[in-house]
């Protein structure tokens, strides 16, 4: 009789379930495994034969093959399968072609999937060369292939060849002859093209990778521009700028936010540098690509030594309402006063109104603005807004204990929010045409120019000959108006309007006078022809297109009519080109008529022909049932 007894060592059957255990963990995870086939790291294939790989494993498979038609590589059909019952997942190309050369690789996780570059070219994966006659390198281009590298970067130059065999060179532009790259950062892989290493801004030119082998004479041309990295301003912020009793220990940090990998260099400035101070850097990396540093500085028994001398205030004055320099008449303006210095200032306001634009009588009226202090900085901000009704200076004054320093910005005003600038000449049209009446106007501030004149290569006055020149005033505007009577080419010329400042100097304006000979509208080329067309209901639910293509000087204007009146544009009937297309998009019976173009300009209109119209007839259309 047989019986059990129990083990003297209860400690190995644990040992056994333990090892157990591994091996199931161990044999699942290699079930896991991808496996791809083929099991090679570079294959060369013939254009035109088929490619064929698969990829083993129990979870969704994501390949990774070349399919981007840019640099002028052009990719071959594929087609992806999977087989749920082997876990099977096949990559076909029935028929390759020369831009299929890559890498090949498939992953369970489509974020794994990584660019390969020359750091990592033992990665998993095949690469492979698909051979050809027509061709040396994965693409074909006589366009520049363009990179652009910040300073620093890797850069690839794409020269990848079709089979390893060939052997390409670089060369680059320097001087009147091409010179071959030789540089210990310059490095060719058959894989990846040509790569230079920590570029530098002296590499950017025009490069030309070339093969020049069995029988092959093949050039990439290329252009590299290498940048500098863009480096943001440092963010800096200062605590503990506080009042401090004499005796007692100041205790100032200053945080900077900078970029990393940018040399930088902290310095503390103080009233008296030669007394014994302690400095304390601490960096901390709380972003992706930036640091920040915090500087301590630490002085001890302070005296009013260490005070910061008084500074003049630095004042800033600005317009922020847009008007620039010409204020309209009764339209709010607001102004920004800013002021930087130790100790801090105070900001006030002063318009001095002067309604002659002369400064020997004017008016001193003291505003209030809105101020704004900041903590812990010199800077000091006051905003105002004021109804401009006349001439005048603002004043923007900030003083400290001891010293002042003023900012003033002269108002001037106009009668209409669109006039701009001091002087400017207005036309009433754009094209000029003999026999046209023309009227040219020159428009200007009246109280800022003591003098104004029309000028045609010389001086000329009211009586030279057809020319006309006369008068609009308004309160602050005047108009100096040339007229031309009768324009002829003869005229063509350049015009000038001067004006001379009330203060001293001058501005001139000027256009060139150019003039057209008219020409009548004339139709030349319709496709209509005073065609009669036909059409069932059927075919007239398809587009018909009616072309009018016209000349003329100005352009004609084109209209379109149904028996001869007006055609109204719908969805129905629309135009292109100008008016040059009538597109009529479907057609019913009672649309049916004569369809024609009119084509005027200011000199006349097409002469109505039978060139220009056709006639539609729609019959057995649709019948709608009555009630």
């Amino acid at each position: 009789m047989l019986s059990l007894q129990k083990p003297k060592d209860s400690s190995l059957i644990l040992r056994w379930t333990i090892l157990v255990l591994f091996l199931n963990l161990l044999s699942g995870c290699c079930g896991h495994k991808l496996q791809l086939h083929p099991n090679l790291t570079e294959l060369q294939i013939n254009e035109g034969e088929s490619l064929e790989i698969t990829c083993k494993s129990s979870h969704r498979v994501y390949f990774d093959y070349p399919d981007k038609n840019e640099d002028s590589i052009i990719t071959s059909q594929y087609n992806i399968t999977r087989d749920e019952k082997d876990g099977i997942t096949t990559f076909q190309r029935a028929s390759l072609v020369f831009g299929d050369s890559g890498w090949y690789n498939c992953t369970s996780k489509r974020d794994t999937i990584v660019e390969i570059n020359s750091h990592n070219l033992n990665t998993s994966g095949i690469y492979i060369f698909v051979k050809t006659n027509r061709s040396t390198f994965v693409q074909i281009s006589n366009d520049l292939l363009k990179r652009k590298v910040r300073i620093g970067d890797q850069v690839v130059l794409p020269c990848r060849p079709t089979s390893p065999k060939f052997n390409v060179t670089l060369t680059t532009l320097d001087g009147l002859e091409p010179q071959m790259v030789i540089s210990k950062r310059a490095s060719f892989y058959p894989k990846l093209g040509f790569v230079i290493q920590k570029s530098e801004l002296s590499d950017s030119s025009n490069y030309t990778c070339e093969v020049n082998q069995d029988g092959f004479t093949q050039k990439i041309y290329a252009e590299l521009l290498v940048i500098k990295k863009e480096q943001k301003k440092p963010v800096i912020t200062i605590n503990g700028l506080e009042h401090v009793v004499v005796g007692s220990t100041l205790n100032i940090s200053c945080t900077v936010e900078i970029e990393k990998n940018n040399p930088y260099n902290i310095t503390w400035e103080t009233p008296r540098d030669s007394i014994p101070r302690k400095t304390y850097n601490h960096v901390e990396e709380n972003k992706s690509h930036s640091s920040l540093v915090t500087s301590s500085l630490i002085l001890n028994n302070v005296s009013h030594d260490d005070e910061a001398p008084d500074e003049v205030p630095k004042v800033f004055l600005t317009d922020v309402s847009g008007f620039k320099y010409l204020y309209p008449i009764n339209k709010n303006a607001t102004f920004k006063c800013s002021s930087y210095g130790y100790p801090k200032a105070n900001i006030s306001w002063f318009f001095k109104q002067c309604p002659t634009n002369s400064y020997d009588h004017c008016n001193v009226l003291k505003l209030k603005g809105r101020e704004i202090k900041l903590p812990y900085t010199d800077a000091v901000y006051s905003r105002i807004t004021i109804n401009v009704t006349t001439l005048g200076i603002l004043n923007c004054k900030a003083c400290n204990h001891h010293l002042c320093f003023l900012k003033q910005k002269d108002i001037s005003i106009v009668d209409k929010e669109d006039f701009k600038e001091h002087l400017k000449i207005v036309k009433d049209q754009t094209d000029f045409f003999v026999g046209d009446n023309v009227t040219f106007t020159c428009a200007f501030i009246n109280y800022m120019f003591k003098n104004v004149a029309w000028f045609k290569r010389l001086p000329f006055t009211n009586n030279y000959e057809n020319m006309n020149i006369t008068g609009k005033n308004s309160s602050y505007v005047n108009r100096a108006v040339l007229s031309i009577k009768n324009v002829q080419i003869s005229d063509q010329a350049n015009y000038y309007c001067k004006g001379q400042y009330v203060q001293g100097g001058d501005i001139k304006k000027s256009f060139n006078l150019r003039v057209q000979e008219p020409e009548t509208p004339t139709i030349i080329r319709t496709n209509m022809n005073d065609t009669e067309k036909v059409l069932s209901w059927r075919d007239a639910l398809n587009t018909i297109t009616l072309l009018c293509k016209t000349k003329g000087l100005p352009e004609p204007d084109i209209t379109w009519q149904k028996d001869g009146s007006p055609l109204k544009l719908s969805n129905q009937f629309s135009v292109a080109e100008r008016n040059q297309k009538l597109i009529i998009n479907f057609l019913f019976e009672w649309d049916s008529g004569n369809y024609s173009c009119l084509a005027k300009n200011r000199f006349g209109k097409a002469l109505k022909d039978r060139s220009s119209s056709a006639c539609l007839k729609v019959v057995q259309g649709f019948k709608f049932l009555e009630d």
